[in-house]
């Protein structure tokens, strides 16, 4: 159930971003490894 609800909540978080954030931006975040978003902290 947590990852169904994690990826509605993602699918949700992308809309918001896209009314503020050109949609490459946001497809070059989601498409990064796990470690390539902890070397971005």
């Amino acid at each position: 159930m947590d990852l169904i609800h994690n990826l509605q909540t993602e699918k949700e978080q992308r809309q918001w971003l896209e009314q503020y954030v050109p949609k490459e931006l946001i497809q070059s975040l989601c498409h990064q490894s796990e470690a390539e978003m902890m070397a971005i902290d």
